[in-house]
């Protein structure tokens, strides 16, 4: 479930769970795939400073997710750009169609 932009953090008026999605802030498409899960996920731990359990509990993150977005937003402190690069870095998919 993505609940904010990945792009630049706005919250979203409804959680996206699949599909693409048109942020009304900064007007950038987005789809659901894992990378914009993520991405959208460290915008939260950052601005709210959620921890892995909260990741878990409150952002339906799996644990292997949730590991990701502590280690590298939490405690690397990675800005956006620089955890996108470690995404791609590491091949997380970037959309969730083939």
């Amino acid at each position: 479930m993505i609940y904010v932009c990945p792009n630049c953090g706005s919250t979203l008026p409804n959680p996206l769970q699949y599909g693409i999605c048109i942020c009304n802030n900064c007007r950038n498409f987005f789809d659901s795939s894992k990378q914009s899960k993520l991405l959208a996920a460290s915008w939260i731990a950052r601005k709210k400073n959620y921890s892995y359990e909260q990741m878990v509990d409150k952002l339906l993150l799996t644990n292997e997710e949730a590991f990701i977005v502590d280690q590298k937003i939490n405690i690397d402190s990675l800005c956006h750009e620089d955890f996108l690069k470690y995404l791609n870095k590491i091949d997380v998919p970037n959309r969730c169609y083939k």
